[in-house]
């Protein structure tokens, strides 16, 4: 597979294939995403905007829940028949911990939502677990495809994903149905293509199936367990990392205020999630085929894909960050003049994050997933301390998000230094 010359080079451009063919499907969906938000944000207001930013922070905080995050494990083994079982373990926990989630909201949302300031969720509270439930199992199926290296049927459901949703928004907008299609097109966005991903993939599933049995489920759960000990804990943390800007500016500026940031992180993480997803699903996918033994050959690839996303990225965030507040009023009205501003404050950590990105795909390989733990554990607890003294000195929205763009930055480089430092030669 590799030349002696050059024994990496057939992998990266392997890799480079598959992103290529994750981001035509991909970068049609977020393209329609992205001609659809001029529109949306004249159908609705910052304060729906507001509203969707939590309910998305709450989801995305709930989803790691529901699988312990043993699907990342999924591309994993060997054998298929190991893998199915994975699948069917992720099932069983996402429908035990849906049902006590469903529970709880049932019985508690309205104590619950006000004290974590999301007042505005209480007439949404019955679509947060569907949500979650949603985006758990398109993830897993996403993970199925990725081990199969199934990069056109990844792209197809991307598209259906962006289509139906920004439609989904759009018409319940028109018919005045604020903010609920928001969040109805949200979830559309995040958990369609689940049905296409079931029709490619039945045939395949039917055929395994007969290697289903108790024993090897709890084999993998076993086997695995370093996902749901440090990867859960570690992911959870992450994502309430990225959630948590949202839910201290929902406390601390209002939903108006929120809205504008919320409108500015999305519309920057459409372009960089294009390339940062795509690039991070094909790059585990190819370094788990190599495997942990072929050290040299994976931080060549890791190294490749830094120095591209670097230069694919950084004409686009100098731009960003020269003329955000223009771009925004003139393509989403002047009332979003503010989520502009952020957006230029924002694009600098953007860049580290989308060159950084799918390093840490590199720690799965290794299943050193303490690693993961410990890394995002330090973010969060600096973003405490970020948020304790925005609080402390009553910090305004703008040198807010400024300081948080500025901590995030150093963040990623960071990550990027532990990862190169995991790969070096001396390890070999």
């Amino acid at each position: 597979m590799f030349s002696k010359e050059k024994p990496w080079s057939v992998s990266t451009n392997t890799v480079w294939r598959g992103m290529l063919t994750l981001a035509v499907g991909s970068g049609t969906g977020r393209l329609i995403a992205i001609c659809a938000i001029p529109l949306l944000t004249r159908i609705y207001t910052p304060s729906d905007y507001g509203v969707l930013a939590v309910f998305a922070s709450f989801v995305n905080i709930l989803v790691p829940a529901f699988t312990l995050r043993y699907e990342i494990a999924l591309p994993l083994p060997r054998q298929d028949g190991l893998a199915i079982n994975i699948l069917l373990l992720c099932s069983a926990i996402m429908c035990a911990f849906g049902i006590i989630a469903t529970v709880a909201l049932f019985l508690f949302s309205e104590s619950l939502l006000p004290l974590l300031a999301a007042d505005e969720l209480l007439p949404f509270w019955w679509i947060i677990v569907p949500g979650a439930m949603g985006v758990a199992t398109y993830e897993m199926l996403g993970l199925w495809a990725t081990r199969r290296r199934a990069y056109k049927v990844i792209a197809r459901t991307q598209l259906t994903q962006s289509l139906v949703g920004e439609s989904l928004k759009i018409l319940l907008g028109l018919l005045s149905i604020k903010p609920l299609g928001l969040i109805a097109g949200q979830v559309a966005t995040q958990s369609g293509g689940i049905g296409y991903y079931l029709s490619s993939f039945v045939e395949d599933l039917r055929n395994l199936s007969r290697r289903l049995s108790v024993k090897r489920i709890l084999f993998v759960a076993g086997y695995y367990k370093d996902f749901p000990i440090y990867r859960f804990p570690s992911q959870l943390l992450l994502v309430f990392s990225v959630q948590a800007p949202l839910l201290f500016c929902a406390s601390s500026y209002g939903s108006n205020a929120t809205g504008h940031l919320g409108l500015a992180i999305m519309s920057l993480g459409l372009p960089i999630s294009l390339l940062g997803r795509s690039m991070s699903r094909a790059f585990y996918a190819e370094i788990a085929a190599l495997g942990r033994n072929r050290l040299e050959e994976i931080r060549a690839i890791s190294l490749s894909v830094q120095k591209r996303m670097f230069v694919i990225g950084a004409p686009a965030v100098a731009i960003l960050f020269s003329l955000g507040p223009d771009i925004f009023r003139v393509a989403f009205g002047k009332d979003w003049y503010d989520a502009g501003l952020y957006s230029s404050y924002l694009s600098v950590f953007l860049l580290f994050q989308l060159t950084s990105a799918p390093l840490v795909q590199v720690f799965n390989i290794f299943e050193t997933q303490r690693a993961f733990f410990l890394i995002n554990l330090a973010r969060l607890l600096g973003l405490i301390v970020l948020f304790f003294l925005t609080s402390l000195l009553e910090i305004g929205i703008r040198h807010f998000v400024m300081a948080y763009s500025a901590y995030m930055t150093l963040y990623y480089l960071f990550v990027s230094f532990l990862v190169f430092r995991y790969l070096s030669p001396s390890r070999a």
